[in-house]
């Protein structure tokens, strides 16, 4: 039996860029008619999605998708009778489809899809939740991607009871009950009735360590704080929700998209407080609501002829700065996912080719000093652009 319900979350702060705009271009299909465009969505699985990965139970996934891409899916096996919450916030407005089971694999090892379950287009800087319970068991997939611009930043939050029979069907992290019915965390996650409750509470005051969380069926137990650098917060059950460390912040950018899963961090900071205590905040995952620019820029120093004006290769890091700066010279290197970002091509095209669009930016991310070299970088865990 299928339980599907579409909730579109209150809208905070619309994106920067003009209505059916963006730095990155229109996409050709902004120009077609609504009929068209129905046409297209209705296949768009099996013939425009660029299918990235397994989607993770019970995490979130953010990424940010661009030309030549038209539509990112994620792939993930439900068992019969498994039910899954899927929450998914757009920075653009964009198309999200859920898909299953799978019919079959294609030639080109794409799985592939009937008709959409589900399908909705979500109005830019909204989110849209949904609930699937599995008819039977197979693969699935969630398509997301923007109507008419190429690049668009979204986030994927999964939630959903993973059942076992055995431990090597868990995650690394995760361990099977010993009736074998879910997996669990150790020690024993308060959501699922196959473990033993931790000690009851009504107050934090009652736990010797934690806070008094409530559990699946309304009782409350106490139940252990999350890291700096994991998961919080965000619209979940109340037996999902958890929270940071006392010393931490929940930090997410809930003035640009609302509801979404935040990450725990020290604090919110600005580049220059960073510049000025790099030791203070070394290894520590902090917020900064500043600006990517470019830094300076390199080029190669051949003589072009007139019949090729721009033969040189020329590049530039890209720098995360407060929104004030007016020099390179008070940023720090831009990271994401551990890569370094910048601008490449040659000195007619480089300041155009991005690895991500210079502007105005939320970041929470995991800030790095390297005394012996006196260099500052920022690795993002999560990005999104702000007006």
């Amino acid at each position: 039996m299928k339980k599907m319900i579409w909730l579109v979350g209150c809208v905070l702060a619309l994106s920067a860029c003009a209505e059916g705009e963006s730095d990155s271009g229109p996409k050709p299909q902004a120009n077609l008619d609504a009929e068209h465009l129905e046409e297209k969505a209705d296949g768009i699985s099996n013939r425009w999605t660029t299918v990235i990965s397994e989607l993770p139970l019970n995490d979130s996934v953010e990424a940010t998708i661009d030309y030549p891409d038209w539509f990112h899916g994620y792939t993930l096996s439900l068992e019969a009778g498994q039910e899954i919450s899927l929450r998914v916030a757009v920075e653009e407005e964009s198309m999200v489809r859920f898909y299953g089971p799978k019919t079959h694999t294609g030639w080109d090892g794409a799985p592939k899809f009937g008709r959409a379950l589900l399908a909705q287009d979500v109005p830019a800087g909204y989110m849209v939740s949904f609930e699937y319970t599995a008819d039977e068991a197979g693969d699935f997939m969630v398509v997301v991607g923007p109507k008419y611009v190429w690049r668009a930043n979204y986030s994927i939050t999964t939630e959903s009871e993973i059942r076992c029979d055995s431990d090597d069907q868990c995650p690394s992290s995760m361990s099977c009950e010993h009736n074998g019915v879910f997996c669990i965390t150790s020690p024993c996650d308060v959501s699922y009735s196959v473990c033993v409750p931790r000690e009851e509470c009504a107050f934090d005051e009652d736990c010797d360590s934690g806070w008094c969380a409530y559990t699946e069926d309304g009782s409350r137990a106490c139940k252990d704080y999350v890291k700096e650098g994991e998961s919080c917060g965000g619209f979940r059950m109340a037996h999902l929700i958890d929270n940071c460390e006392p010393e931490l912040i929940c930090a997410a950018p809930y003035d640009i998209v609302a509801d979404v899963p935040g990450v725990c961090a020290m604090a919110e900071v600005s580049v220059a407080e960073l510049r000025a205590n790099p030791e203070l905040y070394n290894g520590r995952v902090v917020v900064v609501r500043g600006a990517l620019k470019t830094g300076y820029g390199f080029c190669t120093k051949m003589a072009c002829p007139d019949t090729n004006p721009c033969c040189n290769s020329c590049g530039s890091e890209l720098l995360l700065v407060d929104q004030s700066a007016d020099s390179p010279d008070s940023g720090i290197g831009f990271h994401e996912n551990g890569q370094a970002l910048g601008c490449s091509g040659n000195e007619c095209n480089f300041m155009d080719n991005c690895d991500v669009d210079p502007g105005n930016v939320w970041t929470v991310g995991e800030f790095r000093w390297d005394a012996e070299w006196q260099t500052m970088t920022f690795d993002a865990k999560s990005r999104w652009a702000r007006p």
